[in-house]
């Protein structure tokens, strides 16, 4: 058996040994080191969580509240979700819907309840796994 040979040939181009990306020079960050050297006081950050915790107990007073109307309750419910913080209330919209869900033959108000409003309460409560009929 004839031994192995490497055949070179002269036809292809003189390929580089070292290829490299070129060198690029980006423009500074518009935010420098903002963030580098960022540090929070724990006095400003106590502040900051009273304040969080006092809204948070005023919107369970607006979720509670028993003068509103059911299409404002579920406007808000909707819009708490959709801001992403509805986890916060998880107790409070699960009341909520429960008493809608059980005392919605006896709502007076929904005998004028437009498209929106009846949409809404469908997918509101067919989110909460309540059984509800188109």
């Amino acid at each position: 058996m004839a031994p192995a040979t490497t055949v070179f040939d002269d036809s292809l181009p003189n390929l580089p040994k070292d290829v490299r990306a070129p060198i690029t020079s980006y423009n500074p960050s518009m935010w420098a080191d903002a963030f580098t050297s960022f540090s929070l006081d724990d006095k400003v950050q106590k502040k900051h969580a009273e304040a969080i915790q006092e809204l948070k107990q005023q919107v369970r007073s607006m979720l509670m509240t028993k003068g509103s109307t059911t299409i404002e309750k579920l406007i808000l419910i909707d819009t708490l979700e959709r801001l992403g913080v509805g986890y916060h209330f998880e107790q409070e919209i699960e009341d909520q819907l429960r008493e809608i869900f059980f005392f919605q033959s006896q709502d007076k108000d929904q005998e004028n309840y437009d498209l929106f409003a009846t949409a809404l309460q469908f997918r509101l409560l067919r989110q909460h796994h309540y059984s509800v009929s188109c």
